[in-house]
């Protein structure tokens, strides 16, 4: 048994094939994405002012907390300039409109790429013009559009605005219920319309700070370790007295079965082990993508991810009518559509949504459950999330062996 795994063992290190998808092309993906990406989420964006019509009308001239709030991101100068009156830096430049009719015509000339309303109930409205919205879109996928992201900011604002004023709104009404006297209570007031950004910027208890192109480059390490389910299946098929003259060969031989899928079992988790720890590895010196004090269970949750790998693949290429092609087809196939969830493309918000709208579809999903052991790590302080995937990905391992091992016991051969 222990030569066959050496020898397969060997074969599969001095492979090209292996190498290449297992280390290069993680390797080569990862610092593409870093390249493309990396800018934008380390904030490398430079914030260019945007030319935003305010809607000025009775309703807005009423709401004097509208008119400070918005003047607060708007250029000091009226002019395309950097710095904004509270000193800070300028989303926009301002222009102000008796009514809407006029901020939408100074949208469709191209003067306006926006424009703010204000309603009846205080709440504040920023409506966006096609090429903005198009423009959004576009840098969300990746562009460093300065305007854009000025105007994705400014709507982040106005929404935290109108969520605040409702805060406010509904403390006054509650307190005008049950105790008036709070409404003459000037520390009360301030207390309440107090915005402290150490507070909203605090961070919530039992969630750890994540590096946003951490969950990119986990993603790229849970595909890759999910494709070596194709190295399972070739070392599997090669043993196959059906599929190839090896496989006639060996089935012959003194060795019995268990001790060859063993050797198999074994020598495709270690070769897929030690190719991840190589991609971590890179990914945590040159891409800086760690995970602070639990290193060592990152290589546990490595060894995890291989080992379930390892399995599908034997249940993959423990199918006996499908050629070692095929099977190596399907499971990249597999891995690359099953990586749509953890979203790896680029479209991290598509996989949380889904992620929300269908809990129980990740425990279906190993790529998922592969990207959430090295996520929950990063992420939470407490390990039980961890140790749950742990659970989900053990339990996936083990019907994998069983589906495998049922499809080897039934296999016969009238002749060779």
């Amino acid at each position: 048994m222990w030569h066959t795994f050496v020898i397969k063992l060997k074969s599969s290190l001095r492979t090209p094939a292996v190498l290449f998808w297992m280390i290069a092309f993680p390797i080569m993906l990862s610092t593409l994405i870093q390249g493309v990406f990396g800018g934008i989420a380390s904030g490398e964006v430079t914030l260019e002012p945007a030319p935003v019509a305010v809607v000025a009308d009775e309703t807005w001239t009423a709401n004097r907390g509208a008119d400070l709030f918005i003047s607060m991101f708007a250029s000091s100068d009226g002019k395309f300039a950097t710095a904004a009156t509270n000193g800070g830096t300028a989303l926009f430049t301002r222009v102000d409109t008796d009514d809407e009719a006029e901020a939408q015509a100074l949208m469709h000339s191209g003067k306006a790429l926006a424009y703010v309303s204000a309603h009846d109930s205080g709440q504040l409205t920023l409506t966006l013009s096609q090429a903005a919205a198009a423009d959004i879109a576009q840098v969300k996928s990746g562009g460093s559009d300065g305007r854009a992201w000025s105007l994705i900011t400014l709507g982040t604002m106005v929404e935290q605005y109108n969520e605040r004023s409702s805060i406010i709104a509904d403390a006054v009404r509650q307190a005008a219920a049950k105790d008036p006297g709070k409404l003459a209570d000037t520390a009360w007031i301030a207390r309440q319309a107090d915005v402290n950004m150490d507070t909203l910027t605090k961070p919530v208890p039992g969630i750890r700070h994540a590096d946003t192109m951490a969950r990119y480059h986990f993603a790229i390490l849970a595909m890759s370790m999910l494709m070596a389910m194709s190295t399972a299946c070739s070392m599997l098929t090669t043993l196959q007295a059906n599929l190839s003259h090896l496989g006639a060969r060996v089935s012959v031989s003194p060795l019995s079965r268990r001790a060859r899928i063993f050797a198999v079992l074994l020598a495709s988790w270690l070769v897929t082990f030690l190719c991840m720890l190589v991609v971590y590895a890179y990914m945590r010196i040159v891409l800086h993508a760690s995970i602070p004090g639990r290193e060592g269970l990152a290589v546990l949750a490595i060894a995890l991810g291989s080992g379930t790998a390892t399995c599908l693949g034997l249940a993959l290429g423990a199918i006996p009518t499908l050629s070692l092609g095929t099977k190596s087809g399907l499971s990249v196939a597999i891995s690359l559509t099953l990586s749509i969830f953890t979203g790896l493309y680029g479209n991290m918000s598509f996989a949380d949504s889904i992620q929300r709208a269908v809990p129980a579809l990740q425990y279906l999903n190993p790529a998922k459950q592969m990207c959430n052991l090295f996520y929950d790590l990063l992420a939470y302080d407490s390990l039980a999330p961890f140790a749950r995937t742990v659970g989900v990905l053990a339990l996936t391992a083990a019907l994998a062996l069983a589906l495998a091992a049922f499809e080897l016991r039934k296999m016969q051969y009238e002749h060779l």
